[in-house]
């Protein structure tokens, strides 16, 4: 896949993203959503995926210390419990920052992310957390990020994801490299149904 066609991707599903919540009306927002998140706080957070996109753009790094999508997720899994506890409060901070009308907040600020990336290339080597990784790379972790968490904002709502198209493969494959190899077919095997998973089972416990 291209870059071009990945920020397509990115902007298809950032396009269901903004329908979701335009659609989130009244009490809804106050809604429990995801752990300690309130559906407010966990669109909040949903719409870091394109501020840390901005953040990547605006931080260029000197050199390459991520190779992969992959690579990034596995990562995470070294992650203190701590960095998980900013991670909630950020997404606390986050609900609080989308203001009095948060599904223009969202309007506003997904449509100016997709403009920035309309100039790339995807060759682009920025800053995250563990240094330094390409954009198109790091785009894929954003799309990741988008997926997962507008089928949690769904969810929270009792409504319908809907079909989310290669997207959704994408990410499936996504996550199921950055697994290790017995946690790889535990969920092939289930996917055939020749096994099972346990409740709360996750490639990134």
């Amino acid at each position: 896949m291209t870059h071009d066609q990945l920020v397509e991707m990115l902007a298809v599903t950032a396009s269901k993203f903004v329908d979701t919540v335009v659609a989130i009306d009244g009490d809804e927002w106050d809604r429990p959503g995801l752990g300690v998140w309130n559906v407010r706080e966990l669109v909040g957070h949903t719409l870091r995926a394109f501020g840390t996109i901005d953040s990547f753009l605006d931080e260029p790094a000197e050199h390459l210390d991520i190779e992969s999508t992959a690579a990034y997720f596995r990562l995470i899994l070294t992650a203190t419990p701590e960095l998980h506890q900013q991670v909630a409060e950020r997404g606390r901070e986050a609900g609080i920052a989308l203001g009095d009308d948060p599904a223009a907040a969202v309007v506003d600020h997904v449509s100016g992310t997709l403009g920035r990336l309309a100039d790339t290339t995807g060759d682009e080597v920025g800053t995250v957390r563990w240094g330094g990784m390409r954009l198109t790379d790091y785009l894929d972790t954003r799309l990741v990020e988008l997926v997962v968490h507008l089928s949690d904002i769904c969810a929270a709502l009792g409504r319908p994801v809907g079909d989310l198209g290669q997207a959704g493969i994408r990410v499936a494959s996504t996550v199921y490299a950055s697994a290790s190899p017995d946690d790889r077919d535990r969920v092939l095997r289930a996917m055939l149904g020749r096994g099972s998973l346990l409740d709360g089972f996750s490639v990134w416990a």
